[in-house]
């Protein structure tokens, strides 16, 4: 887990700097090594949305529209995995 921990910690750090894609790739780096952690989605999520934010303020709609439904498709699964433990 300490790879997951050094790609999420990096992933964290670039999204406080508002480089969302490479949180991004840090973030998929930590989902590949760790595919079962929730936060590791969750983090993906939210730095997919604030890409797709960022871009829509630029007017870049194609991308924005891709990125945000990446995020939604990323909740939507949390979500499933969440109402699959309450079962």
């Amino acid at each position: 887990l300490a790879e997951v921990r050094k790609f999420t910690d990096a992933g964290i750090q670039q999204m406080a700097s508002k480089n969302y894609v490479a949180a991004i790739a840090s973030f998929e780096k930590a989902r590949a090594l760790a595919p079962e952690l929730d936060f590791t989605l969750n983090n993906l999520a939210v730095a997919y949305a604030n890409l797709g934010s960022q871009e829509a303020s630029n007017k870049d709609f194609a991308q924005s529209q891709q990125h945000l439904q990446q995020a939604a498709d990323i909740y939507k699964k949390l979500r499933m995995k969440d109402m699959e433990k309450q079962a």
